[in-house]
């Protein structure tokens, strides 16, 4: 299941899964599923607008890029390539919220995949290899790890 995020411009809406990550107006990341309407969201212009409306649809298949940044934008709204684990901006151990917010892990995390295809195996980027699931397997390891 996916949402819809619909902004008050009225262009396409940002289709997404659940636990990836938006950024709202301060700039800060959030799973998709904690997106209410009303709040602003980050556009690639650097702009502001609001969320106007949420649906949840059913999709088939995800586009998960890996970008430098760590950060796509489509239609015209500032998303991660990553997915919060948890229903929080930050990393919550039991009941403690820690400084590390999911989007900062996440490109922490995936800094020696970027610096491999940079410098010596670009085929590990070229040829990236999925789980059945939909999930690198430069991540696989690492997911399963956290769920621990």
């Amino acid at each position: 299941e996916f949402l819809a995020l619909h902004t008050t411009a009225r262009r396409g809406p940002l289709v997404i899964s659940q636990d990836h990550m938006v950024f709202l107006g301060g700039g800060h990341s959030v799973p998709a599923r904690l997106v209410k309407v009303g709040d602003a969201l980050k556009m690639g212009s650097g702009k502001q607008e609001n969320v106007r409306k949420i649906e949840s649809t059913i999709q088939r298949g995800v586009y998960a890029p890996f970008t430098r940044s760590g950060t796509i934008v489509v239609n015209g709204v500032l998303a991660s390539t990553y997915i919060a684990f948890q229903d929080s901006e930050y990393l919550k151990l039991g009941a403690v919220s820690t400084l590390f917010s999911f989007q900062w892990l996440a490109n922490t995390f995936e800094a020696p995949h970027r610096l491999a295809c940079r410098l010596g195996h670009p085929e590990w980027c070229i040829r990236e290899t999925y789980t059945s699931d939909g999930v690198s397997y430069w991540v696989h390891k690492p997911l399963l790890f956290s769920r621990w």
